[in-house]
C-alpha cells in the first residue's frame, strides 16, 4: 500500500506540473500575442530654447479672467522662481500662465548690477505663502489668482510642433535625456541648480504606426517629462501635463491626423518647460526618463491601474533555506478595464500569482460582466495562497501577477507586474516592524540627480547607487523629494532596500492631489515601498 500511496503521490505531482506547465505557457503566450509595447527612446532630434530670449516659437494666451486680481504694486513674495527668459511684464505673466501651478508672478526691470540683479529684479513667479510677502518698491508689480489653473492655450505660432518642420539642425539623442546638463553656465543662473539656466525644451520624432495597429488603442507612455509639458501629433496638441514627475500616458489613435502604414510618417513634438521648478535644488528638464510605444486591444486594462498585495493570514516562520515564509496568504488584486470599442463586450479578468521559479501558485477568473462601448470598471479579486515566502531586506523574494482580459476563451490583454508578500507594521510605542520582526531604519535622502549625468540617470548608475548604500550598512531610501524612477523601485525591489516615496507637492487643491494619486498607483505594487510621503516640508499642515 505504501508503494501505491508513493506512486499516486508521484502522479499528482506530474499532474501539478504539467498543469502550472500548460497554465504559464498559456500566460507568456498569450502575453505575445495580447499587447506590443515598443522602445521609444530612439531617433529624437532635440533643441534647448534661448533663456534669455525665451521661446520666441510659443506664446501661451492667457484667458482676460486668468488672473482675476487687479495689478498688485509695491509688493514682493520671497520662495519664487526667478526666470531669465522673461524681459517685460507681459512676458512674466505669460511663463506663469504656463504653468498650472503657478499662483502668483511679479516683475521689475533689471538693474544693471549683477549682485543686485539676481536678487532685486526681473521675473520671479510660483507659489508662495502670502505671510512671506511684504512691501517693497513701487516699481515691483505682479499678480495672484487661485489654484488649479486652466491648463494654457498655445498660440497658432507653434510651428515647431508641425510635421513639416525642419529640424535638420537640431540634435540626435536617446531617451532618457536631461535637455539642462548640457547648456552652458552663466553667473546670472540660479547657484543652488549648478549656474545652469532653466530654459525650455523641444523634442521631436519621426516614427511610422504598423498598419495592423488601425483600429487597435495606441498610446505612448511617458515615465518623467520635466516639466509642464505639451504632446502634439503631427501638429495637434493633444495633452498638457503640468508635473515634471509622475507618468502619463498620451493617446495616438482617435488624433485629427494620424497615419498608419509605411507610406506616411508621423511626427510626435514634446515641448516641456524646466524654467520654473518644483525645488531648490538641480531638477534638469526633458524626457529625462523612458517612454514606450504601445498597442493594446481597444478592451484593455488602464496604464498604472493594476493592483495586487499578498499579505500573510498565518503565523511568519523562518527557515535557513526559505527565510521568513507563511503557511497561508492571501493574495488582493484590482485592475480597471476599459473598452474602447464602438460595442459592448462580455469580459473577464483571470489574475495568476507565480513565484520566483516560474510556477504557478494561484489563480482565479472574476464573474463575467458586460462592459458598455467607452465604459471603465474596476475588478477585484482575492485568493488564497499556501506555503508563500515573504519579501524582507535579507531575503527580498519576488511573485510575478499576470492579469489577462478574455472576451470569451480569447486573451485579448495581458499585464505584468512584481510584489511580494510582507506585513509591515507602524506601531507607536515600539516602532517599525515587518514579518512581525522590528526594523529600524539606517538610510539615506538620495535626489533624482547623478554627478555628471544629470537627471537622466543610467540604470547602471542606479544599482551602483544602491549597492554602494548596502556597503555602508544602508538599508532605506528616501525619495528626495519626488517620485523616483520605476527601474530604481526594481533595483530596490530586489536589493531588500525599503523606500520612503514622496511628493514635494506644497498644496492640497485637486491638480496636486491627482499627483499624490498617481504616484501611489504607480508604485503601490512595489514590495520595497513602506512610507508615503507628501509636502516634504510642514507647508500642508500650516494654514495661510
Amino acid at each position: 500500500s505504501s508503494n501505491i500511496r508513493i506512486s499516486a503521490l508521484r502522479e499528482n505531482m506530474k499532474a501539478s506540473f504539467r498543469s502550472r506547465f500548460l497554465i504559464t505557457a498559456a500566460l507568456l503566450a498569450a502575453q505575445t500575442l495580447a499587447r506590443e509595447q515598443i522602445n521609444y527612446n530612439y531617433g529624437w532630434r532635440f533643441h534647448r530654447g534661448d533663456p534669455y530670449a525665451g521661446d520666441a516659437d510659443f506664446a501661451p494666451i492667457c484667458a482676460t479672467n486668468d488672473f482675476p486680481n487687479n495689478v498688485v504694486t509695491g509688493t514682493f513674495c520671497q520662495n519664487l522662481q526667478r526666470i531669465l527668459a522673461a524681459t517685460s511684464a507681459d512676458e512674466c505673466k505669460a511663463n506663469c500662465c504656463a504653468q498650472l501651478n503657478c499662483s502668483m508672478w511679479f516683475y521689475r526691470d533689471r538693474v544693471t548690477d549683477l549682485l543686485r540683479d539676481t536678487w532685486t529684479s526681473g521675473c520671479h513667479f510660483g507659489q508662495s505663502d502670502q505671510r512671506l510677502c511684504s512691501s517693497a518698491e513701487e516699481n515691483w508689480q505682479g499678480q495672484i489668482r487661485p489654484l488649479p489653473a486652466d491648463p494654457p492655450i498655445p498660440s497658432s505660432k507653434t510651428n515647431r510642433a508641425s510635421r513639416d518642420y525642419d529640424d535638420s539642425t537640431w540634435v540626435n539623442v536617446t531617451l532618457p535625456h536631461d535637455g539642462i546638463i548640457g547648456g552652458e553656465y552663466s553667473i546670472n543662473a540660479p547657484n543652488l541648480t549648478a549656474y545652469l539656466p532653466l530654459n525650455t525644451t523641444w523634442y521631436r520624432k519621426k516614427f511610422y504606426l504598423p498598419s495592423d495597429w488601425k483600429g487597435t488603442s495606441v498610446w505612448v507612455y511617458f515615465e518623467g517629462v520635466f516639466k509642464a509639458s505639451l504632446v502634439y501629433l503631427n501638429g495637434h496638441l493633444l495633452n498638457y501635463h503640468q508635473s515634471g514627475y509622475t507618468s502619463f500616458s498620451v493617446r495616438l489613435d482617435g488624433a485629427p491626423e494620424v497615419y498608419y502604414g509605411n507610406d506616411t510618417y508621423n511626427v510626435i513634438a514634446v515641448r516641456a518647460d524646466a524654467a520654473a521648478g518644483t525645488g531648490w535644488w538641480y531638477e534638469g528638464g526633458g524626457i529625462y526618463r523612458h517612454a514606450y510605444l504601445v498597442s493594446a486591444n481597444p478592451r484593455h486594462v488602464v496604464p498604472d491601474s493594476t493592483y495586487g498585495i499578498i499579505s500573510p493570514s498565518e503565523s511568519i516562520s523562518k527557515s535557513r533555506n526559505r527565510g521568513y515564509y507563511a503557511a497561508e496568504a492571501v493574495f488582493r488584486g484590482s485592475v480597471d478595464v476599459v473598452n474602447d470599442a464602438s460595442e459592448s463586450a462580455e469580459l473577464k479578468v483571470r489574475y495568476a500569482v507565480i513565484d520566483g521559479e516560474g510556477r504557478v501558485v494561484g489563480s482565479i477568473d472574476s464573474a463575467s460582466f458586460t462592459l458598455a462601448s467607452t465604459q471603465t470598471k474596476t475588478v477585484t479579486a482575492n485568493l488564497t495562497v499556501q506555503s508563500v515566502e515573504l519579501w524582507s531586506p535579507s531575503r527580498p523574494y519576488l511573485y510575478r501577477v499576470s492579469v489577462s482580459i478574455l472576451a470569451g476563451s480569447s486573451v485579448v490583454d495581458v499585464v505584468n507586474f512584481t510584489t511580494g508578500a510582507r506585513r509591515p507594521r507602524w506601531d507607536p510605542d515600539t516602532g517599525f516592524s515587518i514579518n512581525d520582526v522590528r526594523f529600524v531604519w539606517r538610510g539615506f535622502c538620495n535626489h533624482n540627480d547623478f554627478t555628471g549625468v544629470g537627471v537622466a540617470v543610467p540604470e547602471r548608475v542606479n544599482l551602483y547607487r544602491a549597492q554602494m548604500m548596502r556597503a555602508v550598512g544602508g538599508n532605506s531610501w528616501r525619495m528626495s523629494h519626488n517620485p523616483p524612477a520605476t527601474e530604481l523601485l526594481d533595483i530596490l525591489d530586489r536589493l531588500g532596500i525599503l523606500v520612503w516615496d514622496e511628493t514635494r507637492d506644497m498644496a492640497d487643491n485637486t491638480a496636486l492631489m491627482a499627483d499624490m494619486r498617481s504616484m501611489v498607483r504607480r508604485d503601490r505594487n512595489h514590495p520595497s515601498v513602506m512610507l508615503w510621503s507628501f509636502c516634504n516640508e510642514r507647508s500642508c499642515l500650516e494654514p495661510g
